[in-house]
């Protein structure tokens, strides 16, 4: 399981719509459904019913919708706070090497 297809099953859950879903991600929908459908297969376990041009989400679908924002969430809190750590430490280097000019 890959972050992408969480994030694309969390995406076309959040917009209730493989069409808005696939526009917001930046892929065709075929693809977008394409990649719902290898999450479910290795995960092994249906997440949503297709119906027509609709769905629902079975109770599976529910459960990893709802963990899988918490962990997007976290990933993304993690990078940034890794960025901003990272961005920090440059600039106490660039202090650091500015004094020992002129000092």
């Amino acid at each position: 399981m890959l972050y992408r297809q969480m994030k694309y099953y969390v995406t076309v859950v959040d917009q209730h719509s493989f069409t808005k879903a696939s526009y917001e991600c930046n892929i065709s929908q075929s693809a977008i459904s394409q990649q719902i459908q290898a999450l479910e297969r290795c995960l092994g376990v249906a997440l949503i019913v297709r119906k027509n041009r609709t769905f629902v989400l079975t109770p599976a679908g529910k459960y990893f919708y709802n963990h899988s924002k918490v962990i997007l969430k976290s990933i993304s809190k993690m990078c940034k706070e890794t960025t901003r750590i990272a961005n920090e430490q440059e600039m106490m280097a660039e202090e650091d090497m500015c004094k020992a000019n002129i000092g």
